[in-house]
């Protein structure tokens, strides 16, 4: 169990406890009484919802604050044991990053019932037609101050001492820790694609959309203990990000080595297939910008060259026009095809 022992003195668990007053009440079926006195069917027939009896603006803003701390843990963590894995090296900073968002919650909190009265009643003079159902719900203000409220626990999971625990009791969570940071990597990549890369009409990815690729980027590096073949991939994409610009949109060949990229990255096989290939990789052979090794050519070499004329493109077109296999299965036949007149490399 030392491996995973290891493991676990550099992962700390962040849990959030925060609670936010709905502002809503279940609606029931007295609620929705005809003008004859007609009750609606009953649950068996529909499935009633729920009515809100405050402004849900006002409410909002801690909602906000919620996903803001949500979003401080993904930034660097993985879901673990109800909360988020965080590496011991990251954690001052997102402890630092909570205290501030828990400050500002706390006075959104404070401002929600010190006006609590003018926002409800302000809502039924909206509303002045259901004002009789809306004067029933309210919901007294000690028991929405006591609904809301922003805490959160560091703590540190590991085997009692003294206690030789059975191997299969930490295995499992332990040895699933790299697969679910792949996991949640592939879903920013595909977000990321899905939102700021194939909308895009001119082939061009934004430095916005960079600086996703790199809080992407530093929450492999911060988490690469969980397994050998996270440093390597971290490696490769910062060959890649090395050679992004500064200013400005990125387009032509970088274009479509971070575009490849992150098609990798957006599948979790592929993404652990690269890491693994390059943290095998004998010294002897040169690494490459993307597409993994330049290993002798046991078969005819494979030229991949990128295009993508449409901006509507979907995944599945995108992984016939740059084969998944090409990209990532590039230790045995992959050999790069450059140009030296204008400096690309073109796959």
């Amino acid at each position: 169990m030392s491996n995973h022992v290891t493991v676990l003195d550099q992962l700390l668990v962040v849990s959030l406890n925060i609670n936010i007053w709905s502002g809503r009440k279940k609606l029931t079926r007295e609620d929705l009484r005809l003008p004859d006195g007609t009750l609606p069917p009953d649950e068996d027939i529909i499935s009633l919802g729920s009515k809100k009896i405050a402004d849900p603006e006002k409410i909002n803003e801690l909602e906000t604050l919620r996903r803001a701390a949500h979003r401080a843990c993904a930034n660097v963590g993985i879901k673990f044991l109800g909360g988020y894995g965080t590496p011991e090296a990251k954690l001052q900073a997102v402890v630092a990053e909570l205290d501030e968002i828990g400050q500002k919650f706390n006075a959104a909190r404070q401002e929600l019932i010190a006006n609590y009265d003018d926002l409800t009643l302000g809502w039924i003079e909206k509303h002045p037609a259901w004002e009789e159902i809306l004067r029933k719900a309210i919901t007294p203000v000690e028991v929405v101050e006591k609904r809301t409220k922003f805490d959160f626990t560091v703590y540190q999971v590991g085997a009692p001492a003294g206690i030789n625990l059975p191997e299969a009791m930490v295995t499992g969570k332990v040895a699933g820790l790299a697969d679910q940071l792949l996991e949640e990597i592939a879903d920013e990549a595909r977000d990321l694609m899905d939102r700021s890369v194939l909308v895009r009409q001119d082939q061009t990815i934004t430095q916005r959309a960079l600086g996703a690729i790199r809080r992407m980027r530093d929450k492999m590096d911060g988490l690469s203990f969980l397994a050998g073949w996270v440093t390597p991939l971290v490696e490769e994409l910062d060959q890649i990000m090395g050679t992004m610009p500064k200013q400005g949109s990125i387009n032509g060949s970088e274009y479509r080595h971070l575009l490849s990229m992150l098609m990798v990255l957006q599948s979790p096989e592929q993404a652990r297939q690269l890491g693994e290939g390059i943290a095998s990789r004998d010294d002897m052979y040169p690494e490459i910008l993307l597409l993994g090794t330049v290993a002798p050519a046991t078969a005819a070499p494979v030229v991949v060259t990128s295009s993508v004329e449409d901006a509507d493109t979907t995944h599945e077109e995108l992984m016939e026009v740059i084969p998944p296999e090409v990209l990532v299965h590039s230790t045995e036949n992959v050999v790069p095809q450059m140009s030296f007149d204008n400096g690309d490399y073109d796959y």
